[in-house]
């Protein structure tokens, strides 16, 4: 299994640190070295307020929702895309894995109390773990599953 390395952003000075990093471990010949996007960006209120105003409206806190994929995520992640690939390294995009045509995920399918962001697009453990699980479970048996989780991708504790 490889390591995973999270990307970095869009400016200049992040996409230079990007393209600085994965030049730096290219001499190490890591296997299967792994660059994720962005995930979905909810911006100011964030994630749980928007969940939590649904929910005041509703009684129910949404599987989906509109408006994480904005236009500046949508550039970052095609930055981060086009660096990684050229670096030779693989690339995974969390807007295709977290968002479709109904919206991005707001929680953990079947967990309506483990957000998928703490804030406007920082993971939670909840949401880090699932992802890690749909990364490892799309693998396949060779790749191996992450040490220490369950059939569910939740870490044990």
């Amino acid at each position: 299994m490889g390591k995973l390395f999270r990307g970095l952003g869009s400016s200049q000075p992040y996409g230079m640190a990007l393209k600085n990093a994965l030049a730096a471990l290219k001499p190490l010949e890591i296997p299967n070295l792994i660059v994720l996007g962005p995930a979905p960006f909810w911006g100011a209120p964030g994630l749980p307020t928007l969940a939590y105003e649904r929910w005041e409206r509703t009684g129910q806190i949404p599987l989906r929702l509109d408006g994480g994929l904005g236009h500046s995520t949508v550039k970052v992640e095609r930055q981060i895309k086009a660096i990684t690939e050229s670096s030779g390294a693989a690339f995974i995009s969390l807007t295709n894995l977290l968002c479709d045509a109904g919206g991005c995920l707001v929680h953990v399918p079947g967990e309506p109390g483990d957000l998928i962001s703490w804030d406007y697009g920082h993971l939670t453990t909840a949401g880090a773990e699932y992802i890690a699980f749909q990364i490892l479970n799309r693998a396949g048996p060779s790749e191996g599953k992450l040490a220490g989780t369950s059939d569910d991708g939740k870490l044990a504790r």
